[in-house]
Formats: structure tokens, C-alpha cells, sequence
């Protein structure tokens, strides 16, 4: 029979750069990256509207016209905001000429499960770009805007996107400064110049307070080791930063600045035909819904992942290889409804079955995409299994499911001393 595991007898839980440790908390209102900042302002003056706190004439003004300069009215998509719905986040760069998508984010949100799920995308990710051939996912928005982002996404990731919210950098800047800057401890020294790119990074090592300049360049700085995935993980510092700082009732007393600045960002857009602070196509009053959902449930409940890759060269350029096989993974738990709240109950134990050195690691992360609480890696009993098997140690119908995501057979065996309600043994079928 399977090891089961008993205490004292399972190595240390694993550590997995792709999704946040179960109970880490991410306090986050409503989305993230750069989009953050202005959904979450869009949440709280539709609040005010609809708590009667505020002029709602003068709010949907700003709405229809400063969030959305160019005129686009916000269509109908297809799915109810009270229903499970994909979101691509994108912010712009600010090159001179066609923008490219410098962050992008693509966010499933369950209203009726309460959960958030977050997929961050290096730019530099590989892609077909239909119409266009082999591109960096970046250059989808220079190439088609919006539509053909959001078509290269699909294609991409296998999914359908319902909504879609485009940041302007100067719009990014514009907040932050509104908002009174940011607290951060910058992690090393950061210094960076490309006059091409209208960047410049120049940041000391430390804690310090930034402007919306400086904290654009914390959220833009990639030129180290760690590439696109050091940037990401600077993304999702300062979100959680910024987060919390939303959620500081004392705040509400800068909306008017806020709303200036969102003005300001309006008429410079006007004038020189630059993009919207916020082009949108969910409407105001999905937005309040949107903002109606999160509440201390869904708080415990937003997850970060990064599609999963590696830094190349190829024909002269910097590129990142999507993992093509951790990949699907990816997208059924975080993107196509594999992902449950209730999956961190059940307590899961990988094991080594086929002597292949990491595999109990690399299908660890690829359940913990599905939120359930990875609690240890060890070896089977023998390496000698030719096919995977999921045991169940405690009456419970996550083993049928598990059986099903990974192609396994199902197989009994209660053990009451055993710390994991479910073994799975990765097998050789696996290799």
C-alpha cells in the first residue's frame, strides 16, 4: 500500500513563487497593477453615488467623460457582473507613437464563490499575435489596441475575456500623486536609463516615501537578475502598499484631489490625443456592483499567480518562454473555474512514485493552482508506480475531482493518524 503520512514523517510544506502561502493576506479592494488605482476610486465614488453621499450628476459626468475621454460608451459584455467573469488589466507605456501594453493582468473574479484570482504576464512572454505571427505579448496593443490584445490573450490562455481596463502611465502618476504618495522600502539600488522609452529610473536602497514619478519607476524597474519576475513581484508590493492604503477611511478626504487630478488627466488627453486615464468597457454601474462584492470574505480570497516561464534570447531580443506544460495547469485552477475556496480545506500530501527527482514539487504547485493546501512532498513506498494514483485517507468527494485533473486512478485507504485527508502519487505516466 501508498506511504500515508503520519506525523513527524512528511518534509517541511513547499514553497511555490507562483501562488500566495494559504493565509497570507493580500488586502486588496477591487483589481490590480495599475488598473487598481482607478477601479478602486471608480468603486468609491459609485459608492458615494449610491449612498447618496455624493452629486451623482456631477460623478457620472467624470465617469463618462474623465475616465473615458474618448467617448466610448461602455458596451454590455456578455457575462453578468454577478456571475464568474474574466478581466485583462493592461497599463501603457509612455513611447512616443503606438502604445505597447507595458504590465498586463488577467483576473478571474467570482462574485457568487467570493474569490479573486490575479495572472500576471511578463511582457515579454512569446506569443502568436494573430494576424501578426510570433510577437511579444507587449506589442498586441501597439499593433490592434484593445480588441487584439485581448484576441492574442484568448488564444493564448484558452479563455474568453469579458471585460477590459487600459492605464495610462501619466494617469498612474497623476493618483499616486492625488493620493499623497506611497511608503516603501525599495530593496536595492535601482538605476536605469533608456531615453527611447522616456525612462528613467533613479531610486536609493531603503524605506522612503514616493511620488507617483518614483513609484511608477519602482513599478516598471526589471533591469536585473531577476528580469519581467522581480518586476511583478515589485508590482504586488506596491498593490499591497496602496491597498491598504485605500482602505484607510481617513483617505476619503483626498477624492477631491483625486477627482482634479482625473480632470487634469482629461483635458491633457483632450488636447493632445493621447489615451484615456481608464478606457473601459464595464459600466458605472457594474463597477459599483463590482465594489458592492468585496467584503472580509473575498479579501482572504485573492490570489496572485505569474504564468509560468523562462528568460531567453531569440533572434536578437529578450524574450520569456512560456512553460507549455505547467501552463494549462495554470489556466484550470486560476482561470476556468478550478479554483475554489473551499479546495484549502482538504490537506494534500505529494508523493514520488516513478524516482523522478522534483516531480512531487512540480505537481505540488500544479494542485495548489486549485487552492487546495499543499501541506508536503516525500516519497512513495516504492517508485514502481506506472500509473498515478490519488489515495483517499478520509471519506471525501475532492478525490474523484483530483483523479479527474490529473488523470489518475482513485483508491481507498482510511487512516485516521494521517495528517493529509488525500495522497497523490505521481507516476510514471507523468514523466
Amino acid at each position: 500500500m501508498p506511504k500515508t503520512v503520519k506525523p513527524g514523517t512528511v518534509k517541511a510544506p513547499i514553497k511555490t513563487p507562483y501562488r500566495q502561502q494559504a493565509g497570507y493576506k493580500w488586502y486588496i479592494y477591487v483589481l490590480v497593477g495599475f488598473a487598481s488605482l482607478c477601479l478602486m476610486l471608480s468603486a468609491l465614488v459609485a459608492s458615494l453615488i449610491l449612498s447618496g453621499k455624493g452629486d451623482a450628476n456631477i460623478f457620472r459626468q467624470i465617469f463618462e467623460d474623465v475616465i473615458n475621454p474618448r467617448g466610448k460608451k461602455a458596451e454590455a459584455a456578455l457575462t453578468p457582473i454577478d456571475e464568474d467573469f474574466n478581466v485583462v488589466i493592461a497599463g501603457l507605456d509612455d513611447l512616443d507613437g503606438p502604445k505597447r501594453s507595458d504590465t498586463i493582468m488577467v483576473a478571474r473574479i467570482s462574485a457568487k464563490n467570493k474569490y479573486a484570482n490575479f495572472v500576471f504576464v511578463p511582457r515579454d512572454t512569446y506569443v502568436d499575435v494573430p494576424g501578426h505571427g510570433k510577437q511579444k505579448i507587449n506589442s498586441a496593443y501597439a499593433l490592434g489596441e484593445e480588441d487584439l490584445l485581448i484576441q492574442t490573450l484568448e488564444q493564448f490562455l484558452g479563455i474568453d475575456i469579458d471585460y477590459y481596463f487600459v492605464v495610462n502611465i501619466d494617469g498612474f502618476v497623476a493618483l499616486v500623486d492625488a493620493m499623497g504618495g506611497i511608503d516603501v522600502t525599495v530593496e536595492k539600488r535601482m538605476k536605469y536609463r533608456d531615453r527611447r522609452g522616456n525612462l528613467d529610473i533613479d531610486l536609493q536602497p531603503g524605506p522612503q516615501h514616493l511620488d507617483g514619478l518614483k513609484a511608477m519607476q519602482y513599478a516598471r524597474f526589471r533591469h536585473d537578475a531577476e528580469g519581467d519576475f522581480g518586476r511583478i513581484h515589485r508590482q504586488q508590493k506596491l498593490l499591497q502598499l496602496f491597498s491598504k492604503k485605500f482602505r484607510d477611511t481617513r483617505n476619503l478626504r483626498r477624492v477631491p484631489d483625486v477627482l482634479n487630478a482625473m480632470e487634469r488627466q482629461q483635458l491633457k488627453a483632450r488636447d493632445n490625443g493621447s489615451p484615456p486615464m481608464l478606457d473601459r468597457n464595464m459600466s458605472i454601474q457594474d463597477i459599483a456592483a463590482l465594489a458592492g462584492f468585496y467584503d472580509k470574505t473575498m479579501s482572504r480570497n485573492i490570489n496572485h499567480f505569474t504564468v509560468p516561464g523562462v528568460p531567453d534570447m531569440l533572434h536578437g531580443m529578450s524574450v520569456v518562454l512560456a512553460d507549455e506544460r505547467e501552463l494549462p495547469y495554470l489556466v484550470a485552477g486560476a482561470l476556468k473555474g478550478g479554483y475554489h475556496p473551499d479546495n484549502e480545506k482538504i490537506k494534500i500530501t505529494v508523493l514520488n512514485g516513478c524516482r523522478q527527482k522534483g516531480i512531487a514539487d512540480i505537481y505540488a504547485r500544479r494542485l495548489s493552482y486549485f487552492g487546495f493546501d499543499i501541506i508536503g512532498t516525500d516519497n512513495a513506498d516504492s517508485f514502481d508506480y506506472s500509473k498515478s494514483v490519488v489515495v483517499m485517507h478520509r471519506d471525501t468527494p475532492f478525490g474523484r475531482h483530483i483523479a479527474r485533473i490529473f488523470d489518475a486512478d482513485l483508491r481507498s485507504d482510511p487512516d485516521p493518524q494521517s495528517l493529509a485527508d488525500i495522497s497523490v502519487i505521481v507516476g510514471s505516466d507523468k514523466l
